[in-house]
């Protein structure tokens, strides 16, 4: 004996086409906060010890920050006898980010970070390479016309001040 099955089947719709965003720009998505905010400068002074590493004036606006970079690189110091490698080179370099962190309940807030890497000491030729690292990474309140010192290790200090 046969039995015959038949299966009838609804018809099945289409997914909705993708929404595919232009490529040209990003979306801007606007907020209350966004509103116009004019740029704000700040004089930035970096010191290790009595060694001033910066010294300008950086400016923000919004969520556009401000950064400053230096990167130094020299022979050692001395006459070096045998083959010289890279890695025997002294280092030192300089990273400073400032931006706004402003919220509703805190509008004057800034987020400073903040990279020092430095030579290990005045060595010798005959001396392992290295560097020493220091870094700051923090946020503070500064309103118009005040001024701030960061105080950070190995006697490293930054000090903002809004115009």
């Amino acid at each position: 004996m046969l039995l015959a099955l038949t299966v009838a089947a609804a018809p099945v719709a289409a997914p909705p086409p993708l929404a595919v965003p232009s490529l040209n720009r990003a979306p801007v998505i606007m907020t209350a906060s966004d509103a116009v905010q004019p740029p704000i400068e700040i004089d930035v002074e970096v010191r290790q010890a009595d060694t001033v590493l910066y010294s300008g004036m950086m400016r923000v606006a919004g969520n556009i920050g401000a950064s400053y970079s230096l990167n130094i690189m020299n022979a050692p110091r001395g006459l070096c006898t045998g083959r010289l490698t890279y890695d025997m080179g002294e280092r030192s370099s300089l990273q400073v980010n400032l931006r706004s962190e402003s919220f509703r309940d805190q509008p004057d807030r800034f987020a400073l970070d903040l990279h020092y890497d430095r030579p290990a000491s005045d060595r010798s030729c005959d001396q392992q390479p290295g560097t020493r690292s220091i870094g700051l990474n923090q946020a503070v309140p500064l309103a118009a016309g005040a001024s701030v010192t960061i105080s950070g290790d190995a006697g490293l200090s930054v000090r903002l001040r809004r115009r």
